[in-house]
């Protein structure tokens, strides 16, 4: 069996900020805006970022209501 690296997935407690953020701060990325209609998931509870061109890894920011108090949390989603 293969496994695909699909999504690196970040806490964070405010996803749109961090996902803002790393927009900035990487050259190739862009928020990765859902299909209208979509009510699976409350505005801004997860946000995504996607390389332009397709290398590079998919990031996801997933809101958590606690606050941080140790190391990042993250997770792959395979």
């Amino acid at each position: 069996m293969t496994l695909r690296l699909d999504f690196v997935t970040i806490d964070a407690h405010d996803p749109r900020a961090l996902a803002d953020f790393w927009v900035d701060v990487l050259d190739d990325y862009a928020v990765h805006d859902e299909e209208e209609g979509d009510d699976e998931v409350a505005e801004d509870d997860e946000v995504a970022i996607l390389p332009a061109s397709r290398r590079g890894p998919k990031l996801l920011f997933q809101k958590v209501p606690d606050d941080k108090v140790v190391k990042n949390r993250f997770h792959f989603d395979l």
